[in-house]
């Protein structure tokens, strides 16, 4: 597939893909408004749209099809509550504004009628998650006060299909809210001005970043804006709430091995778990989250200036870089802990990390999910170690994947 950046009109089909992420630095800090610093992943979540082909067809309907969380239903859009609360007087926003939503209001509606519509009763939690989000951002963004702009909707299907495991901290609610924001502004872009370009430009990726943060409140309650920022624009970014974005430009990749604990965790219950603690003891708390910050800018830091000697060839001064940033992992790591959001299996891995002279630390909200290994800059010198804490990671049951950070953001990809 072509990866693009504008449609000059409405294909009747197209894919739309999103990077997963990592948290480098800040993680639960940055909920408290510190700075965190984030990387995309080389693993995608990927949504595929078409118009339908069954042209017995007489009505409105969206067929989503989920199979990562086994997900597959055809809803009406003319005989069911989603369009008739789009055309029941509460539609004062329309998509450019994703700050005036009545995002309470739709999510209210929205439960009650995944709850209520008999075809799914037999949802799980997970199930009905993704299907809530996916149906609050169709209603929320795919929406105008004038309601006459809403016959341009035709029946057509949306395919999930994602890279990234769920729930383990690699970016994948975030990746599959930044693939259906990015789908339906472009279906509502097309549906109020049909001959006008939709471009993928910054401005775009900025509506498309603010439309996922609100999806990214179903999932997570609280999410402090960082997920949906990355998995929008890509690279390495910095970030510190509510809205500052800072890109870091990468000009050589950084490897990683992304270890997968196997554990399951709720980012929602761990940011309540540190909430609660440091309603506890708010001094120290802020205190760990204080230095947390300092090491997110030192990272930076040290990610600009390793960059920067990789690209002069000044291979003595990126070793040194390397060096510290490895500390820096080490001293995240262990404040994680403090806050009480690591596990003994990310422990363990960490802790078989150093055994083999590398240094790891947990990513995302901790509680299972990831751990990523810093990879050393020349992988050929530490072959023999690596293959060695791979062998003592697969046999502890985790899984392994070598990954590089840094990849583009939302793409467009015509068929």
């Amino acid at each position: 597939m072509a990866c693009e950046n504008t449609l000059s009109t409405l294909p009747p089909k197209f894919s739309i893909s999103a990077p997963g992420k990592v948290i480098l630095h800040g993680e639960h800090s940055v909920v408290y408004g510190h700075w965190a610093i984030a990387a995309s992943l080389n693993l995608r979540t990927r949504v595929d749209y078409a118009l339908s082909n069954d042209a017995s067809a007489d009505q409105q309907f969206v067929h989503f099809i989920l199979p990562n969380v086994e997900v597959d239903v055809v809803l009406s859009l003319r005989y069911h509550n989603m369009l008739k609360l789009m055309l029941a007087g509460k539609n004062t926003w329309d998509f450019s504004c994703p700050q005036n939503a009545d995002f309470e209001n739709l999510v209210h509606c929205v439960q009650n009628f995944v709850t209520s519509e008999p075809m799914l009763q037999n949802l799980s939690i997970q199930q009905q998650l993704a299907l809530k989000t996916g149906l609050f951002l169709m209603v929320a963004i795919l929406n105008h006060p004038d309601s006459s702009k809403l016959a341009g909707i035709k029946p057509f299907s949306v395919q999930v299909s994602s890279e990234l495991p769920v729930g383990a901290g690699a970016g994948s609610s975030a990746s599959y809210c930044v693939c259906l924001s990015t789908l339906f502004v472009c279906l509502a872009s097309f549906m109020i001005e049909p001959k006008a370009n939709f471009y993928l430009d910054d401005k775009t990726k900025d509506l498309i970043s603010k439309w996922a943060f609100i999806g990214e409140r179903i999932t997570h309650g609280n999410p402090s804006g960082l997920d949906n920022s990355i998995c929008t624009f890509g690279a390495l970014i910095s970030f510190r709430r509510p809205n500052t974005i800072l890109k870091i430009p990468l000009h050589s990749g950084v490897r990683v091995l992304l270890v997968d604990t196997k554990v399951s965790r709720n980012t929602r219950t761990l940011v309540d778990r540190v909430a609660k603690l440091r309603e506890r003891h708010g001094v120290i708390v802020d205190s760990i989250m204080q230095a947390m910050d300092h090491i997110s800018s030192e990272g930076e830091k040290y990610f600009k200036f390793l960059d920067e000697a990789k690209r002069m060839q000044s291979e003595i001064e990126a070793q040194h870089l390397f060096s510290k940033m490895e500390e820096l992992w080490s001293m995240n790591h262990s404040l994680l802990q403090a806050l009480g959001v690591s596990h003994p299996s990310l422990d363990q891995i960490i802790q078989l990390s150093k055994e083999h002279n590398l240094c790891g630390k947990l990513t995302g909200a901790g509680g299972g999910g990831f751990a990523i290994i810093l990879l050393p800059i020349k992988a050929s010198e530490h072959e023999a170690e690596l293959i060695l804490l791979k062998k003592d990671l697969t046999n502890a049951g985790y899984g392994i994947k070598e990954v590089e950070l840094g990849g583009p953001g939302v793409q467009l990809h015509q068929c």
